[in-house]
């Protein structure tokens, strides 16, 4: 056991030293975004037409349109070149667009290769048999580097505008980009410090392992919440590959807890090293690098932003709380501390040594020939 508890120490470091280096990229987030104080509204489509209707979803970070009619509706890319079309066949992507390329994420990273023409005759393929799209359209959202903004909402661009064509008819979909400033994350800094207070003198009780044992299990808890708001708050389904090797590093760290819980219940020592591991992993992957969340405006979840405020600040308050406890009773039971010198041996036949008898160790160096 004393070596699966170097082991679970070594990991923790590693999870601890991989936190530091993850970049606020790698937090959890939907399609590719994560908290943000830009708020993308809708003013609709222009003209309405009944049949088709439109949506701004993950604040902003993907459009809907939904046609049930019996002719298509065709959204036009950045170039004014047929990009999608929508109707009773399905939804089609035009290979030849910049636009299918650029929509493949958040970022717009993708430029596409040597087929791309926006002038060249659509080259249509089916990519859904629904009468719904959903794509990330950068003319509804922040694209550039993050900026001071001042502490007051704001339009950032007062109408953005993405052109259809319906029936041989132009149609618009319309909005606007604002900035808005977010509250101060200082009260749910307060809260996480206190919980980690509270972590280290529940280390310092006679009851220490029941009483981890309630904590670990309230961090486990928490972090399956907070991730099932994540996975919620995309529309049409988790986005596996946005969550990316974060998911793993939850799931390694629930499983150890649930260990750790078992171990700490029945008084175990051990159980405070998969603990440290579980406590340290869970704030780092599910807490630290959300922790944009606390101070930004737009918090795509699946239920409110104060939601997900709670449950990051619980997740890092309760995970460097467990960690704070459990080495603070180690510390309690001594397996910090120096291991006693070990008693002279006695003589053969159980007499005494004669303190002042010469030992090996007391005979002069001999020359070696």
């Amino acid at each position: 056991m004393r070596a699966a508890a170097r082991l679970l120490a070594a990991l923790t470091v590693v999870a601890g030293a991989l936190g530091l280096l993850a970049t606020p990229v790698a937090a959890h987030n939907v399609s590719g975004v994560g908290s943000t104080n830009y708020l993308t509204t809708l003013d609709g489509l222009a003209p309405e037409t009944a049949g088709i209707s439109v949506a701004v979803l993950e604040k902003g970070s993907r459009i809907e349109v939904t046609n049930t009619n019996e002719d298509d509706v065709v959204v036009l890319g950045y170039e004014g070149e047929p990009y999608l079309r929508i109707g009773p066949d399905g939804v089609f992507e035009n290979q030849r667009s910049p636009a299918t390329y650029l929509n493949r994420d958040r970022s717009g990273s993708d430029s596409g290769g040597a087929e791309v023409d926006a002038e060249a005759e659509p080259d249509w393929e089916q990519i859904s048999a629904g009468r719904t799209a959903r794509w990330h359209d950068h003319r509804i959202h922040w694209m550039g580097a993050d900026v001071d903004r001042p502490d007051e909402r704001f339009v950032v661009e007062d109408r953005w505008v993405i052109p259809l064509r319906y029936q041989g008819d132009d149609l618009e979909i319309t909005g606007q980009l604002l900035w808005v400033p977010g509250p101060s994350p200082l009260p749910w800094y307060l809260l996480a410090a206190v919980l980690v207070g509270a972590g280290a003198l529940v280390g310092m009780r006679s009851w220490w392992g029941k009483g981890l044992a309630g904590l670990l299990t309230a961090l486990v808890l928490t972090d399956v919440v907070h991730l099932v708001g994540i996975l919620g708050a995309r529309t049409g389904g988790p986005d596996w590959a946005a969550i990316g090797s974060n998911l793993l590093y939850s799931v390694v760290a629930w499983s150890v807890g649930v260990v750790g819980i078992t171990l700490l219940l029945r008084g175990k020592r051990d159980g405070l090293f998969a603990a440290i591991f579980s406590g340290v992993v869970l704030a780092v992957f599910g807490g630290f690098q959300d922790l944009g969340v606390l101070g930004h405006s737009q918090v795509p979840f699946a239920w409110d932003e104060a939601s997900a405020r709670v449950l990051v600040t619980l997740t890092i308050g309760l995970g460097l709380g467990v960690a704070a406890g459990s080495l603070t009773a180690l510390r309690q039971l001594g397996a910090f501390s120096r291991p006693a010198a070990r008693p002279a041996a006695a003589g053969v036949g159980g007499g005494a040594v004669d303190p002042g008898a010469a030992t090996p160790a007391d005979d002069p160096p001999r020359d070696v020939e």
